[in-house]
């Protein structure tokens, strides 16, 4: 194969490039809006509950496909090599992404109160964000895959569910050092905690064993799987509350019928028009989704709230700095990809 050209999934890379577009919208209405009670707020905040369980479902699903495509007896620690420096990257990289908040917090006048900088340093590097999220989950569907009994995994993802459905009340941070506090942070900290959204990595596994299954019979299983979760979702449309914070049996109905619906559309654009410019470009967002989230936390969280004019700007000032980004996000990429040679073929 020659160098500099990878294959890859164009499907996978699409719907990891719709997450992070959404994660983009969901953060330029959250920290430029300034009316927090309007329509579109509340547009964003529904965006803010898809994102997430997009890219847990894809980890998941990764790692298995990983698994499936590495690993046989004889190369069983190159996947685990694999496993942890992936790992090993994320954590780097989530550790970025508490810096950007860190100095977010601090906001205008940080150079004033150096010991309130000193105190919330602890906390936000204790913070368990989106990226740190993600490689617990691949760490975690990592090791459970290496099993080729799936009894672990079903164990497992019924625990979470169970975390979830109890709705334990969260902690913010870190607090002082114990076996029950660690557990607490590890498992019930964060924006997402891990304890309540790593179900959808699990998720991510599950469905790629069902997707892997030859037809006639996979095709029976498919269809009767997802149509009882597209069912799922017209209940709790039907039912519908108005409260999406909650990580209920209804709620995951909902976003995981979202996802079934969005895959097929991905699946049946990029199959019938893979030259189409939204997935060529969905795709690039997708291979790059990594270095776009940490580079749009510091230019739509930290810059804005260290600058003093977060949640200052209307509809109109969010929409045109998302376009705004995403042609330069999308523009540098095309040059850095030109500029180290790097040319994915697509199966």
């Amino acid at each position: 194969m020659d160098k500099g050209i990878k294959v890859r999934e164009k499907v996978i890379d699409a719907y990891r490039g719709v997450a992070i577009v959404l994660m983009m919208i969901q953060h330029a209405g959250l920290y430029f809006l300034t009316d927090l009670d309007s329509v579109e707020y509340v547009l964003v905040v529904i965006f803010s509950r898809l994102s997430m369980p997009m890219f847990l479902v894809i980890a998941g699903f990764c790692v298995s496909m990983t698994y499936d495509l590495k690993v046989n007896e004889f190369n069983r620690k190159k996947y685990l090599g694999n496993l942890i420096k992936r790992v090993a990257v994320l954590f780097v990289f989530g550790t970025l992404v508490n810096l950007a908040q860190y100095l977010g917090s601090l906001g205008p006048s940080a150079l004033d109160h150096l010991s309130y900088a000193q105190s919330e340093m602890f906390k936000a590097f204790t913070y368990i964000n989106v990226i740190h999220m993600i490689w617990m989950a691949i760490l975690m569907c990592g090791f459970i895959r290496l099993s080729n009994d799936r009894r672990p995994l079903y164990i497992v993802f019924f625990m979470f569910l169970l975390l979830g459905l109890l709705n334990i009340e969260k902690v913010s941070h870190l607090g002082e050092i114990s076996f029950c506090n660690v557990l607490k942070w590890l498992f019930l900290s964060g924006e997402y905690a891990f304890g309540q959204w790593s179900i959808y990595a699990l998720l991510g596994v599950i469905a790629h064993d069902i997707y892997k299954v030859p037809p006639p019979a996979g095709n029976r299983l498919v269809s009767m799987g997802e149509g009882l979760i597209l069912g799922g979702m017209m209940l709790y449309i039907v039912g519908f509350s108005g409260d999406l914070m909650t990580n209920g049996l209804s709620f995951m109905a909902l976003i995981t019928g979202f996802m079934l619906i969005l895959y097929h559309l991905i699946f049946f654009f990029s199959k019938n028009n893979p030259t189409a410019p939204l997935i060529v470009g969905l795709a690039a967002f997708g291979r790059h989704s990594l270095s776009i989230y940490v580079v749009h936390q510091y230019l739509f969280i930290s810059i804005p709230k260290v600058a003093g004019f977060a949640n200052s700007g209307s509809l109109f000032t969010s929409v045109v700095i998302f376009i705004a980004f995403i042609i330069w996000a999308y523009a540098s990429i095309r040059y850095i990809e030109a500029k180290r040679g790097y040319f994915p073929r697509y199966v």
